[in-house]
């Protein structure tokens, strides 16, 4: 995949970044993302952080920030990193949740793309 083609899915994910984490195995990357499911994830942010749990809430954000991290999800890492921030300064951040919404569904689009564009 040429970097055109990652163009195409930025800000969500860097497809070459993610494929280089893997050795250049573009479909060991997308069988990977195919299993990916961040939606319990979000959900136990948006509770913890309802609950003012920041222990839980900081735990929920670093588990999520290091599985995009590690696929190269890009915007859903960093707004997973803010949250966690948040947590460690026990603050939450309405905005930073209705965020973390809008790009876990932006990111479910483009990994949805990727794979439709790739079979």
């Amino acid at each position: 995949m040429g970097l055109d083609g990652n163009e195409a899915y930025l800000p969500y994910i860097d497809v070459c970044e993610g494929t280089d984490r893997l050795m250049n195995n573009f479909k060991l990357y997308l069988s990977i993302l195919k299993k990916f499911d961040a939606v319990p994830l979000v959900e136990e942010i948006v509770t913890t952080a309802a609950d003012a749990d920041y222990e839980g809430l900081q735990r929920a954000a670093h588990t999520l920030k290091g599985a995009a991290g590690n696929l190269s999800l890009t915007r859903l890492y960093e707004v997973a990193f803010a949250i966690e921030q948040r947590a460690k300064e026990e603050t939450s951040e309405d905005a930073l949740l209705a965020e973390l919404q809008e790009v876990l569904a932006g990111s479910t689009q483009a990994i949805q793309r990727l794979i439709a564009e790739s079979e």
